[in-house]
């Protein structure tokens, strides 16, 4: 609501939400009140005290007010540094075109900067590496910043499927992280197991351990292990062609725009190719992975009739 009424002390920015940030005395009564945010919906989900202030990871869907660097999707992962008073010291929105979700697990690491453990959808702006096969599926994202709130690594965990986070991670040592997460989909990419549920059906709880959880540059896929996919745009056929004597091992998997796995495409084998047939095929975006070598790829597809 806009303006001041019950506890609330702080202007907040606009009719829609902000994140507000209360500190109490020992008898409950309010020593300061901020509200931070813009002209969109913002809102807390984290805090955590450091020597110099505190930290609060958030979500935000404005580039204005406390707000700057927001990348256009449904909302950023937003995260603020502020003094003991509530004053803010740096703030940094991350992400990209699809959409992050808030930070909830944040930590400090001595003598280096922070790292955040976020959800995103996106494979632009701040993010690269997202494994997802729609942008209806999300990634872990891991981003490292340095002690001014500056962007300086990151990586994304998971499969072609949909992979998240809420609260599970375990700060063991500097790099060195334990996280539990979950997902619909595997094995591929990072994901070593299949939901017991079946792929697309149900979703397992995902449980693994990283000792560098940042990196710079989005590793560049081995160019013998791949699938040439023609033609594409397609019509009444795909032909997915692979190098090399062997075949894909668990075969090609297709997916519809919104991630349903298509139960029965007919495919032919054909030496090195498998062709799809595509006639009856309601045209639109499809996705596709593969395992080849040991090896796990994806791409998408645009079938036009």
């Amino acid at each position: 609501m806009l303006g001041q009424g019950g506890n609330i002390t702080c202007e907040p920015h606009s009719s829609m939400a902000d994140a507000i940030l209360t500190k109490l005395d020992a008898d409950r009564n309010i020593e300061w009140q901020h509200c931070y945010g813009g002209s969109d919906h913002d809102g807390i989900v984290s805090l955590m005290e450091i020597d110099d202030g505190y930290f609060f990871g958030a979500y935000t869907s404005s580039n204005d007010g406390d707000v700057s660097g927001y990348n256009g999707g449904i909302c950023d992962a937003w995260i603020v540094k502020i003094d003991f008073d509530g004053n803010i010291i740096w703030q940094n929105a991350l992400g990209g075109s699809e959409g992050e979700s808030g930070v909830r697990n944040l930590f400090e690491i001595p003598s280096q900067g922070y790292v955040a453990f976020i959800n995103t959808y996106s494979n632009d702006g701040d993010v690269s590496g997202n494994h997802s096969i729609s942008e209806h599926y999300s990634d872990i994202w891991a981003v490292e910043l340095d002690s001014d709130g500056l962007l300086i690594n990151q990586q994304c965990f998971g499969g072609a499927g949909k992979e998240g986070i809420e609260n599970g991670v375990v700060f063991k040592d500097r790099n060195h992280f334990v996280i539990a997460g979950q997902t619909n989909f595997g094995p591929s990419f990072d994901v070593g197991c299949t939901p017991h549920g079946g792929n697309g059906l149900d979703k397992d709880f995902w449980v693994f351990e990283v000792k560098d959880t940042t990196v710079s540059v989005q590793e560049q896929l081995p160019a013998t292990t791949g699938i040439t996919t023609y033609p594409n745009p397609a019509r009444d056929y795909v032909c997915f062609e692979y190098s090399g004597q062997q075949k894909p091992e668990a075969g090609i998997m297709i997916f519809n725009s919104m991630g349903a796995q298509i139960s029965n495409p007919v495919l032919y084998n054909s030496g090195s190719k498998i062709i799809w047939d595509t006639r009856q095929v309601p045209p639109g975006v499809y996705f596709y992975t593969y395992t080849l070598a040991g090896f796990t790829g994806s791409g998408k597809i645009v079938i036009d009739q």
